[in-house]
């Protein structure tokens, strides 16, 4: 494996679509968590690497630090999907009639209410 200088690495993946640094992102995240579960034991080491598994480690660092910083002045590549503006008004519409409903019901209940009383008070002798 050969190491490069972060400038360098920058360099040769300048060109790439956003996808492509989208999938060398997941390359290197993937690549820096395996190196540290290495270095805790819960996988193994390559055996007398060459970089050594610390040097791979400190230059993916460094490597996705270029990235990152490549990513964020190009993230307006990235398509981002338009929310479809149909199932926002059905939403919309859908709570606007929750709301309606429950205001008639809420209407009822207090025409239902306001005759128990009037019942009530001609009941009890009050009218």
């Amino acid at each position: 494996m050969t190491m490069i200088s972060p400038y360098s690495y920058a360099k040769s993946i300048g060109k790439s679509t956003y996808d492509e640094l989208i999938q060398e992102r997941d390359r290197l995240i993937d690549s820096i968590l395996s190196l540290e579960a290495a270095a805790k034991g819960v996988l193994p080491g390559r055996e007398q690497a060459c970089p050594s598994d610390q040097t791979v480690y400190s230059c993916n660092l460094q490597y996705l630090a270029e990235l990152m910083k490549m990513m964020a002045t190009r993230c307006k590549e990235l398509e981002w999907a338009e929310p479809e503006l149909d199932a926002m008004e059905s939403a919309c519409e859908g709570r606007q009639k929750a709301i309606l409903v429950r205001e008639k019901v809420d209407d009822e209940r207090m025409r239902v209410l306001a005759e128990e009383h009037r019942y009530n008070q001609i009941l009890g002798g009050q009218l």
